[in-house]
């Protein structure tokens, strides 16, 4: 009876084991998909913890562009939670709208660290993207570039760029 006894309580410990990693495991990687699980667009791009997000017409953050149709808009937060800046969604139709060879302005305002601007733009199959310009807690610029309102640059979505590198012309931007 003594080896069965012992390699059942073998076995029990090579489960609980195996129970132990699987579900450290599980909780790394879950942790590593996005840094802020809060729905803010910018995941890596810093901007001394000013958060944007895509939201619906009662400011509930909404996986949806906002434009004239849905009510909602782009809303930007401190990192303490105050609201600094809302851009209805018409005002995005409207830039989306004029967009004709180079960024429109959809809207400016002041950030936490400093001026923060959003553009429209197309790509060459006529698709929109946003270029989120502004600044962190140490005067530097930032900007990142998404073209839906899911979370950019994650580790689950590294395929988004973060960041522009070169600067941006803008033409004929709205007010």
């Amino acid at each position: 009876m003594q080896p069965t006894s012992r390699s059942f309580y073998r076995r029990l410990g090579i489960a609980a084991l195996i129970l132990v990693v699987t579900v450290v495991g599980i909780s790394v990687v879950a942790a590593q998909n996005l840094p802020f699980a809060d729905g803010r667009i910018n995941q890596i791009a810093f901007f001394g913890g000013d958060a944007l997000y895509c939201v619906d017409a009662q400011y509930l953050v909404s996986p949806n562009l906002p434009d004239s149709d849905n009510g909602g808009g782009f809303r930007l937060l401190s990192k303490t939670g105050q609201a600094l800046w809302y851009i209805p969604g018409v005002d995005v139709t409207k830039a989306s709208e004029k967009v004709a060879g180079a960024a429109v302005l959809v809207g400016s305002w002041q950030g936490s660290y400093g001026p923060a601007a959003l553009y429209v733009n197309k790509k060459i199959d006529g698709s929109i993207f946003f270029i989120f310009t502004g600044f962190d807690d140490h005067s530097k610029p930032n900007s990142f570039i998404f073209a839906s309102c899911e979370p950019q640059g994650s580790p689950s979505n590294p395929s988004v760029p973060t960041a522009v590198p070169t600067p941006i012309v803008i033409r004929n931007p709205i007010t």
